[in-house]
């Protein structure tokens, strides 16, 4: 009120108008920095999904890594619904192939395996 009964009018709806208008910039630059933040958010998550996800192998094969194996043997699996390529990496140190049969086992199989490399041929030759 003293600053009222000592400033002209004039000059009041100057202050006000310039405190309305940096509320407004407030406002501005807050909804700018929530979508910024929403997309940033929005990044994270789609790189959180495609990390999670199975990564393509750039094998011929065009397997998937799906797990990772510790140990793998070279007995023969029936009923192979689906092979997999695991390679190695920082988190997955073995390489070997995911065999997944119909009644969805997986099992890990060394990469020289004799019945393996057959199917493997079998397979590129079919397709």
């Amino acid at each position: 009120q003293y600053l009222r009964s000592h400033l002209s009018a004039s000059l009041i709806i100057r202050l006000q108008r310039v405190v309305i208008s940096e509320h407004r910039r407030s406002l501005q630059l807050r909804s700018r920095v929530h979508e910024r933040l929403k997309m940033c958010r929005t990044v994270w998550m789609w790189l959180l999904i495609l990390a999670v996800l199975p990564l393509s192998s750039e094998s011929e094969d065009e397997c998937l890594i799906i797990s990772c194996c510790t140990k793998s043997s070279n007995a023969k699996m029936t009923n192979i619904k689906a092979c997999y390529e695991q390679k190695p990496r920082t988190d997955c140190h073995l390489h070997t192939f995911v065999i997944v049969t119909q009644d969805n086992k997986q099992y890990c199989v060394k990469p020289k395996a004799q019945w393996l490399k057959r199917l493997i041929n079998e397979v590129r030759m079919i397709s």
